[in-house]
């Protein structure tokens, strides 16, 4: 079995390469950066190609003023240029692994080749996604637009919705995001389940450095990812600067003015390299993903392999890692009550606590990178074979 992966970006596309490498069926990784960006993963240089079309996404980025308005159309743009480049080496795949937020050219021309086209969905449904954003701005009386992010605007989600169509199987982590294409209309036939790996040796606890009560968030700082929620839940525990809630990720457009405003006991860290992010989770008590749409969040797989108990929401694949009651707590999505309850209960019972990061470094270890490799494998086997029952009865 040889196996193409065709990523733009870095992150865990490049961890299914790296296991698809160590089992023999790799044919080769075609990306988007340049090889340095690679350098951290364990892939031999000629299995590499390198595109480098994120060199140009990344130039409009920077470009001040005007970066942030360019920025979806240049991504649109940047998909066209790289399918169109990265199908020149598809010749010689039984199967090819396409990261989602692509075009569906790329897949009609692994189809015409013969191979198998599995279509890598990190994320839930972009149209589930969308109406959730919808929905979630409207409550905050924000406006939502489109022509704003690199996933919806509109020739972006159209493509996106192709792939979907166009697409032999549609790979997800996790049961939330396979029920979230399941309510679009998607045949359960197509759809695979891996759930994604924690690196728990880059990721261990090392030793607080205070006796703070620190509550943590690590991600984008959005309406999508519930940050709003958790700065209510915050303010509504009224503790001054007698503990903290620290925020570790870029803000969004549309919190970024609001995040400028002091808020007492709130401290914003900006983006912290990811291999340093161990010692950034070891100075928390408590990991918080309030999320209202999510496949699989590694930040919180990261922070239980660093001894952290995690409050996190059923509206991720973090559910499927945190146990009510035993890693952690799972608390509906949106109910700032519940979170700034499970926080104050976490705070006063320090030995529960330690019980709960002691426990939530051992399921933290259960989900390894080796072992998503393993799932992958079985899943594009049965695909090549062609026996979709058996592919279904494994997402069970």
């Amino acid at each position: 079995m040889k196996i193409s992966v065709f990523c733009r970006g870095l992150g865990h596309s490049l961890r299914l390469a790296e296991q698809l490498h160590s089992n023999g069926s790799l044919q080769n990784v075609i990306s988007g950066y340049p090889r340095f960006k690679l350098r951290h993963f364990c892939l031999p240089p000629d299995k590499i190609v390198s595109l480098r079309t994120a060199l140009g996404q990344e130039a409009v980025r920077r470009m001040p003023l005007i970066g942030h308005y360019l920025v979806p159309s240049s991504d649109y743009w940047n998909r066209m240029v790289f399918d169109r480049l990265a199908a020149r080496f598809i010749r010689g795949s039984d199967i090819a692994i396409v990261w989602m937020h692509s075009t569906p050219y790329l897949i009609r021309q692994i189809k015409q080749h013969g191979a198998v086209a599995v279509l890598e969905c990190g994320a839930v449904h972009s149209g589930y996604l969308r109406q959730v954003l919808e929905e979630q701005y409207e409550r905050l009386g924000l406006k939502f637009s489109d022509r704003r992010s690199t996933i919806f605007w509109p020739p972006s989600l159209r493509a996106e919705l192709a792939q979907y169509d166009e697409a032999d199987y549609l790979e997800v982590p996790s049961e939330f995001a396979r029920q979230s294409f399941l309510s679009k209309g998607i045949s359960p036939q197509k759809l695979l389940k891996a759930p994604y790996g924690t690196d728990c040796e880059s990721f261990q606890p090392v030793a607080k450095v205070d006796g703070v009560f620190r509550a943590m968030y690590v991600g984008l700082l959005s309406v999508l990812k519930g940050v709003p929620v958790l700065l209510e839940a915050w303010r509504r525990l009224k503790w001054g600067t007698t503990a903290e809630l620290a925020l570790v990720g870029n803000a969004s457009l549309e919190l970024s003015a609001a995040l400028r405003k002091p808020i007492p006991g709130v401290r914003l860290f900006g983006r912290v390299d990811h291999w340093n992010l161990y010692r950034v989770y070891s100075q928390a008590s408590v990991f918080v993903f309030p999320s209202w749409g999510d496949g699989w969040p590694l930040v919180v797989g990261e922070a239980m392999a660093c001894g952290l108990p995690v409050i996190c929401t059923p509206n991720s694949g973090a559910c499927e890692l945190v146990r009510d009651g035993i890693e952690g707590f799972v608390v509906p999505a949106g109910d700032a009550d519940a979170l700034a309850e499970r926080i104050s209960f976490l705070r006063a019972n320090d030995e529960i606590r330690q019980e709960m990061g002691t426990a939530a470094r051992r399921r933290a270890e259960l989900y390894s990178w080796e072992r998503y490799g393993e799932r992958v494998t079985q899943n594009y086997s049965a695909a090549l074979a062609g026996r979709v029952a058996e592919c279904v009865e494994q997402v069970k």
